[in-house]
């Protein structure tokens, strides 16, 4: 697939075309461990159907991913809980150990209760996605992540984070699903300050805020700034 030269973000994966000016897009690349075959199977063919993913690598166990990890590289893992041998919960930390810094690492599982979801952030889970929800949502979920480096978690999840982690404010985790840059903008937000001054502050164009601001409505449901300060002071 070929786009426009200026028209794609930074973390799009690609080659240039320089004599066309344009930007040949390639798949990203994911792996799933699952030893439901059926599942698997069901799902690899849905996320590979617009040829904007690819899965690379599959395994049954964790046990069979780390035995494989080094032989092909990854954007992305897809992590179910009840595996046989180590869960997905406990293989987590060797998994992350072994991949390079800024993979991440996703549960898919039918597990939705509490303590699952407290195990796999405190194991270092980057999101957490059910198995319930339609294979478009996990397709989308997946590929923001990869395009615009989101937090993946499923609706029900989300409004479990308040009990899971009483300590902190509604503020915390909501900023939990936005990028670092995306945070810094939507602290300048809070701050009452425009995109002029939010732009002189992190250094960047009024251009950026504003692509960044657009991609942070999006993951908070939100269509203003007053919408966004409302939501957070809220």
């Amino acid at each position: 697939m070929e786009i426009n030269l200026y028209a794609i973000p930074s973390n799009f994966r690609g080659n240039i075309n320089n004599k066309e000016n344009t930007f040949v897009l390639m798949a990203f690349r994911v792996s799933i461990i699952e030893d439901n075959r059926n599942f698997l199977e069901s799902l690899q063919l849905y996320l590979e159907r617009e040829e904007r993913i690819t899965v690379t690598r599959t395994a049954g166990s964790v046990e069979e991913f780390l035995n494989l990890q080094h032989r092909e590289s990854t954007d992305l893992v897809l992590l179910d809980v009840q595996l046989p041998g180590k869960s997905g919960i406990e293989g987590l930390p060797h998994i992350k150990k072994g991949l390079p810094t800024g993979i991440p690492v996703i549960i898919l599982t039918i597990n939705d209760d509490n303590e699952h979801i407290r195990q796999a952030i405190e194991n270092g889970a980057d999101g957490y996605l059910l198995k319930t929800e339609p294979l478009s949502e996990i397709y989308h979920q997946v590929l923001e992540v990869l395009q615009n480096e989101r937090v993946a978690v499923s609706k029900r999840v989300f409004h479990s984070l308040k009990d899971i982690l009483p300590q902190r404010s509604k503020t915390d985790v909501l900023l939990d699903l936005l990028t670092q840059r995306e945070k810094d903008i939507t602290r300048e937000v809070l701050q009452g300050h425009d995109y002029k001054t939010i732009a002189s502050h992190l250094n960047i164009s009024t251009g950026t805020v504003n692509f960044h601001l657009k991609s942070i409505y999006l993951k908070l449901d939100v269509n203003s700034k007053t919408e966004l300060m409302a939501l957070l002071l809220s």
